[in-house]
């Protein structure tokens, strides 16, 4: 029963529908999450007659987000529009402060109804890949993706059928299953059931393959490099060293050919390199954005596209300057804690939990060309991730003190162990 309430809750997200009623709307995954949750806070208080809060640093920097945008929201040009993006932000931080309030241990398990949630998206990408079909909520807008293959004579590249999923842009689809490969990863190097582990970690690659998400494929290429070398024990500083030398390299390979390959193959990164230029002459037009964002709805009016693929710029003009400060602190606590489980040992003793945070760091990356946390979906998204990781890094860490204090977590230098979390 509760696998199946978690399924859908993880499943909710990539469902990216709206329920119109004329003068209001909501996603669909807005009464479904609620529900899902309701009945987590139910049947909690019945089993324990008691709900611990939680002082979680990421809910306190969510709730703060909350607070800013209820301030400037309103006042945006579209004041509906305004408030929609206002609780666009209130639901999702919602669920996760209720999650990490309720479930205090089982982790390990709604990580495994998470991966058979980005399998199951996975296989339906593989069939749309196939049959060219069966895409339900693919946004109208968006009906191409072109291939990897060069062009012909007239250097067109051609368009081909991607994969999507139950979302409404691939590279929403593509981040989802990012998080599925990392984590995939992981359980691998548990060593659970490692026959079944390759078939779902070869479908996920696959799907993320034929979403044609060039930047999710490039960035998971970069966490998957660093998550072996971490695993074979290479020191920190070599594998931040080979991975950003496999970079360099791909970058220097790209420059050099790039007087030989056709323009159409630069198409994409000049349409964003555009949109971020038509950002800043709406930041110097409008100078008030910077403090009181609402940037957004001017950008629409004067760029060739209403969203300007771009996580940092997109938050700019949305929330001003503390918007982007905001989405710096969300970097930063996470990467301390994450460099805190590296440096205890909790990495190595749960790599499920490497997955997590290599996911988490891949949506920053990803960021610099894809507004990957617009929208109610792709927010709770990203954040069913998050609280994945910080409710089994707990978990973990409480596993670890409960062996008593003369046992240890060893970490690479055998030093004792004293892990924080987020």
């Amino acid at each position: 029963m509760m696998e199946c309430l978690f399924f859908f809750l993880f499943s909710a997200p990539t469902i990216q529908y709206r329920i119109d009623w004329g003068t209001a709307s909501c996603a669909l995954m807005e009464p479904v999450v609620l529900i899902i949750v309701g009945i987590l806070i139910v049947d909690r208080a019945l089993r324990s007659g008691s709900i611990e809060l939680t002082d979680s640093g990421m809910v306190l920097l969510l709730s703060a987000l909350i607070s800013w945008a209820f301030i400037i929201r309103p006042w945006s040009q579209d004041w509906q529009a305004g408030l929609s993006d206002l609780r666009d932000w209130i639901v999702p931080t919602f669920v996760v402060f209720s999650l990490l309030a309720v479930e205090k241990r089982g982790w390990r398990r709604w990580c495994a109804v998470f991966l058979a949630a980005v399998f199951f998206q996975a296989l339906l990408g593989i069939f749309q890949h196939v049959t060219d079909s069966t895409r339900p909520f693919i946004e109208t807008e968006m009906v191409h993706k072109i291939g990897y293959t060069f062009p012909g004579e007239d250097e067109q590249l051609s368009f081909v059928p991607f994969a999507v999923g139950l979302f409404a842009h691939p590279n929403g689809y593509a981040m989802f299953l990012f998080a599925g490969l990392l984590m995939t990863a992981g359980m691998w190097s548990s060593r659970r059931n490692r026959a079944g582990l390759l078939i779902v970690g070869l479908a996920i690659a696959a799907g993320l393959f034929w979403s044609y998400a060039r930047s999710s494929i490039i960035v998971a290429i970069l966490a998957l490099t660093w998550y072996v070398l971490h695993r074979r024990a290479v020191s920190r500083r070599m594998a931040v060293a080979i991975t950003g030398c496999v970079a360099f390299v791909a970058v220097v390979i790209a420059w050099w050919n790039a007087a030989s390959v056709p323009d159409a193959i630069f198409g994409n990164l000049r349409w964003r390199f555009g949109l971020w230029e038509a950002a800043l002459e709406v930041v110097r037009a409008n100078p008030s954005v910077l403090l009181l964002g609402n940037g957004m709805d001017r950008f629409a009016q004067s760029a060739y596209y209403a969203q300007p693929h771009n996580m940092y710029i997109y938050f700019l003009l949305q929330y001003g300057l503390l918007g982007l400060i905001w989405l710096g602190a969300i970097f930063v606590i996470l990467w301390r804690s994450g460099q805190r489980a590296l440096q205890s040992g909790l990495f190595r003793c749960e790599p499920i939990l490497a997955g997590l945070w290599l996911t988490l760091m891949g949506y920053f990356g990803v960021g610099m060309t894809e507004s990957n946390l617009m929208g109610i979906e792709a927010r709770q998204n990203f954040l069913m991730v998050a609280v994945m990781f910080i409710g089994l890094q707990r978990e973990v860490s409480a596993e670890n003190s409960r062996e008593g204090a003369s046992e240890f977590v060893p970490n690479f230098r055998g030093s004792p162990a004293h892990p924080n979390v987020v």
